[in-house]
């Protein structure tokens, strides 16, 4: 924190309950002392993960297959090294389980459903981890939306059990950006959507929420794609 320049006042750890066990005041440190601990304790990590790698490899693959990224370190003692991370994040089959998620996260700017998608379900995720994290410490919510509350009871993220996220999402969308058809980088597809919304409408003028639901439509099936296939998280989430 001393090294990015948002130093903390206090210094914490709490356990597995999420009760603090211990807290000082923090010391703060030089920028540029703080920032080459910080890069030791970055490199001793890769360190500890290439040994792992080397003595338990299907460990390390069961791990990568959630995982998006890998930690390799630029060795420059080494004269193929970049040949050598490639090898092994190619070993790794790294993010096998969660390729939808990988592919929709890198085309999101080109795509305004694909991005709309997962703006859902990050909003509802995160919002879950804040509710558990506020019930843990014994923080007030009050003044929260009803959505906001909803998010304990999602089950597990998956493909076969993302539909409460979507009727969810929909919920939370409505509520907070109940204009989002107004949104420039949707105006094809706003076209689209209400030329489906009136052929499904026996007067031929659909009303808004009936453009909004074929809207919806569209997010639920990129929703559907960003879903792994299993679970990938551990614990209750």
């Amino acid at each position: 924190m001393d090294a990015t320049g948002r130093p903390s006042k206090w210094h914490c750890c709490w356990n597995e309950a999420g009760e603090i066990i211990y807290r000082e005041k923090h010391k703060p440190r030089e920028k540029k002392d703080a920032a080459e601990a910080l890069i030791r304790l970055t490199l001793d990590g890769v360190s500890l993960v290439s040994r792992l790698y080397e003595k338990d490899p299907n460990l390390c693959r069961n791990a990568a297959r959630t995982l998006a990224q890998w930690p390799v370190s630029a060795d420059m003692t080494e004269k193929s090294w970049q040949r050598k991370a490639v090898k092994v994040v190619e070993d790794l089959n790294l993010g096998s389980a969660i390729g939808g998620f990988i592919l929709s996260a890198r085309t999101a700017a080109e795509n305004p459903i694909r991005r709309y998608a997962m703006t859902i379900y990050d909003t509802l995720f995160q919002t879950r981890w804040l509710f558990k994290e506020a019930n843990n410490r014994g923080y007030q919510r009050q003044g929260c939306p009803p959505w906001a509350a909803k998010t304990l009871a999602l089950p597990q993220f998956t493909k076969t059990s993302m539909r409460p996220w979507a009727d969810l999402g929909k919920e939370m969308l409505l509520e907070q950006r109940a204009n989002f058809l107004e949104d420039e980088t949707l105006k094809e597809q706003k076209f689209k959507w209400t030329k489906r919304a009136e052929n499904r409408s026996k007067s031929g003028r659909p009303t808004l929420r009936a453009i909004q639901n074929e809207a919806y439509d569209d997010f639920t099936k990129e929703l559907r794609k960003l879903a792994p296939p299993e679970n990938i998280y551990r614990g209750d989430w």
